[in-house]
């Protein structure tokens, strides 16, 4: 594995997000968080529902923006369009277009990046190979996934977010995910992993991982393995 330069690829300091519950409540979901991801570390974001991950999760994306504190997703602002270039993301829900075949979806966010990786290279690591003429929108559930992850992959990431990936996997969707994630790390890209999954934790053993625990809107602790 090569030298690799230990720069911080996720910045959070001091953040907090409130939402209206009414006209005169707020909820305070995120308190004073701050958090740094640096290059090649594997960190997983845990928590009960409700504790406040996916929306961290919004907020390092640029989905949604903090009522106090910053964040920086490769050095700039995440509405910037210019933090998402070197970034791969899974979400728990995604939508895929009806009236596409998987390879003119993988080949329209190919397109979205400077550098990507090539047709061949994506479907062979994620073994789509000979599914690249299906309708994206029928394919079976575990199909559906190594799909999701091909985006992922498709514009050459350093980074990885991955919100619940294993969660609704067969067994064997399963084992070529986490051969998938083995192959990532290999390859020198971060991660961070949001999952509750306990059949996750034997595979996680491996990376290195730091654990980072969100509890009504804190983080409570960090384990590293």
């Amino acid at each position: 594995m090569k030298f690799i330069n230990m720069t911080n690829l996720i910045e959070i300091k001091d953040l907090s997000k409130s939402f209206r519950q009414s006209l005169f409540e707020k909820k305070e979901v995120l308190k004073q968080i701050n958090f740094t991801l640096k290059s090649h570390e594997f960190i997983v974001l845990k928590g009960a529902n409700g504790s406040g991950k996916t929306t961290l999760i919004n907020l390092i994306l640029g989905l949604s923006k903090p009522d106090k504190g910053k964040i920086k997703l490769f050095g700039k602002s995440p509405q910037d369009y210019r933090s998402k270039i070197k970034l791969g993301v899974v979400l728990q829900k995604v939508s895929i277009p009806k009236n596409l075949k998987v390879i003119e979806l993988v080949s329209l966010f190919r397109q979205y990046y400077p550098n990507p990786l090539s047709i061949d290279e994506i479907f062979n690591t994620v073994n789509l190979k000979g599914k690249e003429k299906n309708w994206a929108s029928k394919l079976s559930g575990g199909e559906e996934q190594r799909l999701y992850f091909a985006l992922a992959l498709s514009g050459n990431p350093e980074l990885l977010i991955l919100d619940e990936p294993t969660r609704n996997l067969d067994e064997e969707g399963f084992k070529e995910f986490w051969q998938q994630i083995d192959n990532c790390w290999q390859k020198n890209i971060s991660i961070l992993m949001v999952t509750n999954q306990q059949s996750d934790l034997p595979y996680l053993q491996k990376f290195g991982t730091k654990y980072i625990s969100l509890n009504n809107g804190q983080l409570e602790q960090i384990i590293v393995s």
